[in-house]
Formats: structure tokens, C-alpha cells, sequence
């Protein structure tokens, strides 16, 4: 997910542009069909930014997960907090250097409420499947 992230940061800025206009281009005929109206660029403005949250929401998921299932030791479990502020941090640098793309601070903290939202929701996933669990085995 990870490496998915930092491919779609070193996509130039005209063919990351070219992607979400065709999917807000998309997602625009529900939303007429709904009978809502709204601005092409103020809707294509949100589907950018609901597209960092939604891939960090995975990976903050994912690597909670991970950290679950595969601990390092029987002691020591991996950590999520330095991927929730290294992975975002490292995504917007990549962008400098990438034509017709910019870093942004407030992507950053939409990247990682991403990963944080991700990471809370599968943990509270496991806590109620070690309760369902517990109850079933009585």
C-alpha cells in the first residue's frame, strides 16, 4: 500500500489531474442523478482530498493488522505511529520533485487522519472479534 501511495505521488500533475477528473467525472452522475448540484472543480477539489483520506484509511488499517497478526516478537508488537507520520510526510516531499505537483501540510494531516480513522476502526474491529470469540468458546 505503501509503495501504491508513492506511485500515485510521482504521477505528474497532468495525469494525477486526468485521473480524478475521469472518477469525479463519475462519481458526478450519481450525484446529479440524486438531484444535488455542485461545482465540477468544488466537487473534483473533495474527491482528491477523500482519495488521501481513503488510502491512508487503508493502510492505517492494514498496518494495524499486521501488527496483530504477525508481531515481531511475543513481546514487542509493530508500531503504527511512526508509519501514521513518516509514510504521509515522505508522500508530500515526493511531490516537490514531481512536475506540476506541490507538497501540502494540510494533505499531510488529511493523510493522517486517514491512517488514524483506519487504525482505530480495525482495532475496534478485533476487540469485538475477541469478544464474539470469548463468548463462542463460552
Amino acid at each position: 500500500m505503501i509503495l501504491f501511495i508513492f506511485y500515485n505521488s510521482l504521477q505528474t500533475g497532468t495525469s494525477s489531474g486526468s485521473l480524478s477528473e475521469t472518477v469525479t467525472r463519475f462519481l458526478m452522475q450519481f450525484v446529479n442523478k440524486a438531484g444535488f448540484s455542485i461545482d465540477f472543480e468544488t466537487f473534483h477539489h473533495y474527491v482528491r482530498k477523500l482519495a488521501h483520506f481513503t488510502e491512508y484509511f487503508i493502510l492505517g488499517s492494514w498496518i494495524t493488522l499486521s501488527s496483530y497478526v504477525s508481531p515481531l516478537t511475543k513481546r514487542k508488537r509493530l508500531q503504527p505511529f511512526p508509519f501514521l507520520i513518516a509514510v504521509p510526510v515522505i508522500d508530500e516531499s515526493i511531490q516537490h520533485f514531481v512536475p506540476g505537483r506541490y507538497g501540502c501540510f494540510s494533505d499531510i494531516l488529511i493523510d493522517m487522519s486517514g491512517f488514524f480513522t483506519g487504525m482505530v476502526c480495525l482495532y475496534i474491529l478485533i476487540l469485538i472479534y475477541i469478544d464474539i470469540r470469548t463468548i463462542i468458546r463460552g
